[in-house]
């Protein structure tokens, strides 16, 4: 790289994240890293501003800032002005080795508290942008899993820098999997200046985000719930490896249909009746089981992605 070139560094904290190294590189230009040296906090009298200008993630940063700018592991990319201005949608992202760690790893974490500089530049700008993935327990990266997610590193760059083949309904499918992985703040309904309640919440939003996401997997044109049970079998055989629980996804179908549907009698009596046998924590379980449904799936559509296409292409209503 000559030495006059501008190079630009993006780097974000991460909580809940480990390595058996202390440096993983998923491409030239992408890597997770952990040093002491990382454990910094910024200036405090920044932090009041950043949070007013990020108000849709107030409600998750008080419980993380302090473990975030503590933690030695940060996720970083680096890419050329000139990469910038010929190839705009080629240089990498840090937003990609997130969608990494959310997929391959099955605990939670916190991302967050961006650092932006040049090596022009001696100080670095900083912003909040932040978010929280669901899981459960530590993400601990081995190092006998290291190839593997640079395997899926790869494959999520392909999709986002590989524009000409228009592949953005991969792109599209990877969003709608990531928002069952991803908690997202619910956004203010208001009317003027009068604000009302949402009739749904994040609990709601999930369940019908993930009702979407096994109809654009399971399903072609007409996305009864019989005829997806029928195609997620049809899943387990193709897939062992990364099986699925046709029952649940069931559940969540019915739910989806008694939520949208006024007169949805008979989806009604079914969601009852499996929230009387999950008992008090039923809600948590659908989040909990909707969140590894979603990794499970997002795996197979990664790691395999041709075989993933194949199947795609064979079903039917």
């Amino acid at each position: 790289m000559p030495e006059n070139n501008l190079v630009y560094t993006n780097t974000f904290k991460t909580v809940n994240v480990d390595l058996e190294s202390d440096r993983l590189q998923l491409s030239d230009f992408s890597f997770i890293e952990k040093s002491d040296s990382f454990a910094t906090f910024p200036d405090a009298s920044i932090l009041p501003y950043l949070i007013s200008q990020n108000a849709d993630l107030v409600f998750i940063h008080p419980r993380f800032s302090e473990e975030l700018f503590s933690s030695p592991t940060r996720v970083r990319v680096f890419y050329t002005q000139e990469d910038a201005e010929t190839n705009p949608f080629g240089h990498h992202e840090c937003s990609y080795i997130a969608f990494t760690l959310a997929i391959l790893c099955d605990g939670w974490f916190f991302t967050g508290g961006s650092e932006f500089y040049n090596n022009k530049r001696g100080s670095p700008s900083f912003a909040l942008h932040a978010n929280y993935f669901s899981g459960e327990g530590p993400c601990l990266i081995k190092k006998a899993d290291e190839t593997l997610f640079v395997q899926a590193y790869t494959k999520i760059y392909e999709f986002f820098s590989d524009r000409k083949n228009k592949k953005t309904s991969d792109i599209w499918l990877l969003f709608i999997g990531i928002k069952c992985i991803a908690k997202l703040p619910i956004k203010q309904f208001s009317i003027l200046n009068h604000s009302f309640n949402h009739i749904f919440n994040d609990w709601h939003e999930l369940t019908l985000n993930a009702a979407i996401f096994y109809e654009a997997i399971f399903s072609v044109e007409n996305p009864r719930t019989h005829t997806i049970k029928k195609n997620v079998l049809k899943w387990n055989d193709t897939f062992p490896a990364f099986n699925l629980d046709e029952s649940f996804i069931e559940v969540v179908m019915n739910h989806r249909h008694y939520f949208t549907h006024y007169n949805a009698s008979n989806a009604k009596t079914k969601v009852d009746r499996w929230r009387k046998e999950a008992g008090d924590n039923c809600e948590e379980l659908l989040r909990n089981e909707i969140v590894k449904t979603a990794k499970i799936i997002l795996r197979a559509f990664i790691l395999e992605y041709e075989k993933f296409k194949e199947f795609n292409a064979s079903l039917s209503d």
